[in-house]
């Protein structure tokens, strides 16, 4: 079993859940209180990951556990 967290996988589901809750990116950074848009679109791209206090954030307003981001969801679900 692999235990490393893939910054891909993370930046999946930062996307596919702010696309379920139907938020734009704009939206997402106005949530967080920063400047400009490009932390959001790296992290959801895999570049890199938000900081823990954004993080933090982005679970409660996408309504998710750190699993929920961490994990690729078994496809056989949809």
């Amino acid at each position: 079993m692999n235990n490393s967290i893939k910054l891909e996988t993370i930046g999946f589901n930062l996307k596919k859940y702010r696309l379920r809750k139907a938020l734009t990116v704009d939206q997402v950074r106005e949530y967080l209180h920063l400047e400009s848009v490009q932390a959001i679109y790296k992290w959801e791209k895999g570049k890199c990951l938000p900081q823990a206090e954004n993080l933090l954030l982005l679970m409660h307003l996408y309504n998710v556990r750190a699993e929920d981001l961490i994990h690729v969801e078994d496809k056989r679900q949809f």
